[in-house]
């Protein structure tokens, strides 16, 4: 799939179940391949330069450069559903958190707002310990109570629960992703090139694959894109024109996509079946190969899948019992392409996360 006339600042997201697409303003039913909405509408003038399509695809966020206002807007009709209001600097960061109940807003003069889904605020705090330090990019955890907040000379993980706060040595980020577990840090760094942060240990690595960097001449130097792959362990991300599949964990080049223009977007679906990217005034869908999607042993990485899932959910939710994150842990398991799991295994992997 290609999407054609993208602008420099639009972006890709998926739903949850992966069977939608945003591309800025533009809907795609990836099933059948076909556009099902272009809430454009002469809204080029405005130039809209951030949007986060709802997990269940059924709502989009939309802010225009320049605006102190942002739209939840239907995905299918275009219809504004609600109008947010209360920023006072030009809005430069959006997100919408795993359950979609919470939306998140960021501003050049770095105030965060936190609001419901049906745009009340719930929250308004300035992290930033610079003079109009802009907020520029917010990634919610697997709930709503851990987020990832991305500053211009900064970098912040909050926990809600907790009213924690940390900080972590900042290095020209242009582009952060989190894993599932809240781990590890994947970080493209501008002329520096790729790195993987380990949140336990406070590791920093630079990511550079030597056999590879012997074969073409050069490593990964010029990483401005970044996310994890589905199984939370390769990270995908782009050198200028070329998109890189990356295993940190043995500093290895798995595979790579070639285009004609350096990357502005990038995105992978949850359950490994997509990748998206913007390029040279494009946006193009590709099928993820099945290798990449279940490395190795299917069985041994659905373990660490379970196992993961499991443990995140009980420590969301200490007040319930293992028989009420059943459901819950089958349907984020099927949702990331683990379907197959039986209950069973499920159970087996709460009760030890609870011990």
């Amino acid at each position: 799939l290609t999407v054609p006339k993208t602008r420099w600042h639009d972006r890709v997201s998926f739903s949850s179940d992966s069977r939608y697409m945003l591309c800025g303003d533009r809907l795609y039913d990836l099933e059948s391949g076909e556009q099902i909405a272009d809430n454009r509408n002469g809204l080029d003038e405005l130039e809209v330069c951030l949007s986060d399509l709802s997990p269940d695809g059924s709502f989009y966020l939309r802010a225009a450069i320049g605006s102190y206002n942002f739209m939840k807007v239907d995905a299918r009709t275009g219809e504004d559903l609600v109008v947010c209001r209360g920023h006072k600097e030009s809005i430069t960061a959006l997100a919408i958190s795993r359950d979609g109940k919470r939306l998140a807003s960021g501003d050049r003069g770095g105030t965060f707002m936190l609001w419901d889904e049906n745009g009340n605020l719930l929250k308004t705090e300035q992290y930033q310990y610079s003079d109009k330090e802009a907020l520029e990019d917010i990634q919610f955890g697997y709930d709503s109570r851990q987020r990832v907040l991305r500053y211009e000379d900064n970098l912040y993980l909050s926990d809600e629960i907790e009213g924690s706060m940390r900080r972590i040595p900042y290095d020209n980020y242009l582009k952060v992703a989190v894993d599932l577990e809240y781990s590890a840090l994947g970080m493209a760094v501008g002329r520096q090139g790729l790195y993987y942060y380990d949140l336990k240990t406070n590791e920093n690595h630079r990511l550079n694959d030597a056999e590879a960097a012997r074969r073409r001449g050069r490593g990964i130097t010029t990483a401005a894109e970044v996310c994890f792959m589905h199984n939370q362990t390769f990270l995908l991300a782009s050198d200028g024109n070329t998109l890189y599949f990356f295993d940190p964990n043995n500093n290895k080049i798995l595979s790579a996509i070639h285009m004609g223009d350096n990357f502005c977007s990038i995105a992978a679906s949850r359950n490994g079946k997509y990748i998206a990217a913007i390029s040279g005034g494009k946006a193009q869908l590709w099928r993820c190969i099945y290798g990449f999607r279940y490395p190795g042993s299917d069985r041994e990485f659905g373990a660490d899948i379970v196992k993961a899932c499991a443990h995140i959910l009980c420590s969301a939710h200490p007040d319930k019992n293992v028989d009420e994150l059943l459901a819950p842990l089958m349907e984020e398991l099927a949702d990331r392409g683990y379907g197959a799991v039986g209950k069973e295994e499920a159970l087996k992997a709460l009760r030890a996360a609870r011990v």
